[in-house]
């Protein structure tokens, strides 16, 4: 079944993941018939609500078994930067130390440690995003070419329609100009070594699924930030 409706303004369709390797498409069973098949199409969009960050939709939508959603929930970043990205996470490196913010976030009301970030401006990479969202949340400055790619992820896909990029910025030095306060962002930040944030992460007060992907990417693609006596990746045993 084919659909005769096209993803909403800005937004891009996700592609199916498809195994690469004859092997993978034998030991999950799949192929592109039974692919196709399982892709449902949307028979209707009903419009909820948007605010000045979000579209939200429910999608009527039904696959070629005749299974069907009638009130599916989509929310879509209004945001896009240059990539089609909606935002960027940023894990600023300071002195050897990487720093956190500690946020508090409405939904779950509870005081949340973060990387900074936010969502990218119009024609923005979402590098550039990193840069200006470090200094603002920050104050913490940093040159174009210690900003470093760490690739994108797609949050919650079982809900948004979006991709964050994610990203290291490396030599971090304090700027001239105070961060700009923001609802719920604590004056200032905290510095951690890697070990800390491990063990933070094991004791469940490392929970920022950006911020965890960022740091973990890091380690993995820059060891040398690890630090002396911590190993990336030593996650056997109990929490500290």
């Amino acid at each position: 079944m084919k659909s005769d409706l096209s993803p909403e303004a800005g937004e891009e369709a996700t592609p199916v993941w498809s195994p690469k390797s004859e092997k993978e498409r034998s030991a999950q069973n799949w192929s592109p018939v039974v692919g196709e098949k399982l892709i449902p199409s949307v028979l209707k969009r009903h419009p909820l609500y948007e605010n000045s960050r979000f579209h939200v939709r429910a999608d009527s939508i039904r696959d070629a078994q005749g299974r069907e959603v009638p009130d599916f929930l989509v929310v879509a970043p209004k945001a896009r930067g240059r990539e089609g990205v909606s935002g960027c996470v940023v894990l600023p490196v300071l002195a050897g130390r990487f720093v956190l913010l500690r946020i508090f976030r409405h939904p779950v009301a509870r005081w949340i440690w973060e990387a900074p970030g936010g969502f990218c401006d119009p024609g923005e990479s979402y590098l550039e995003t990193a840069r200006r969202e470090l200094q603002e949340e920050t104050g913490l400055i940093c040159s174009p070419k210690h900003v470093l790619d760490l690739g994108c992820f797609t949050p919650a896909p079982g809900l948004v329609n979006a991709q964050v990029g994610l990203a290291v910025a490396m030599d971090c030095e304090p700027g001239t100009q105070q961060a700009v306060g923001e609802l719920g962002i604590a004056p200032g930040y905290r510095e951690f070594t890697a070990a800390e944030l491990h063990t933070m992460e094991l004791q469940g007060n490392l929970q920022d699924a950006a911020t965890l992907l960022a740091f973990h990417r890091c380690l993995i693609r820059y060891p040398e930030l690890c630090g002396p006596g911590y190993r990336f990746g030593s996650f056997s045993g109990a929490a500290p």
